[in-house]
């Protein structure tokens, strides 16, 4: 389950998100509670976004409060209204934990598929 909000304030955009998460092994099953403040800054000439993020990790769990946390400081170059490539670092660090952080280096590119048939009546198929 995922809810999300933004809301823009001239060339920047703030965006809150909630994930919920249940994973499943052969030894235990855990819920997780995903909450991410990103900012976002538009740059003024040019299809270019940068970004920085911070998401909160809460295994729900009576005993555990606040697992880990991750930070992140990346950009987005839009090269089509349907393609988008986004590059990324940042740093994972366990709350209770005295160990090192876990560093995040990354690539993503994201074509969106649009359907062209969207608010029409006489749509082939309807997705709605």
């Amino acid at each position: 389950m995922i809810m999300k909000y933004s809301s823009r304030i001239q060339r920047y955009i703030l965006e809150l998100q909630t994930r919920g998460e249940y994973i499943l092994s052969e030894k235990k099953e855990e819920i997780y509670s995903r909450n991410k403040l990103t900012i976002n800054y538009k740059w003024p000439t040019m299809p270019l976004t940068f970004y920085v993020s911070y998401e909160h990790f809460t295994q729900l769990h009576p005993s555990i409060f606040a697992d880990k946390y991750r930070v992140i400081l990346g950009s987005k170059y839009l090269f089509t209204k349907k393609m988008t490539l986004s590059a990324f670092w940042g740093f994972q660090k366990e709350f209770s934990s005295n160990s090192y952080p876990a560093y995040i280096l990354g690539w993503k590119a994201v074509f969106s598929i649009k359907n062209k048939y969207k608010n029409k009546k006489d749509t082939p198929n309807d997705f709605e």
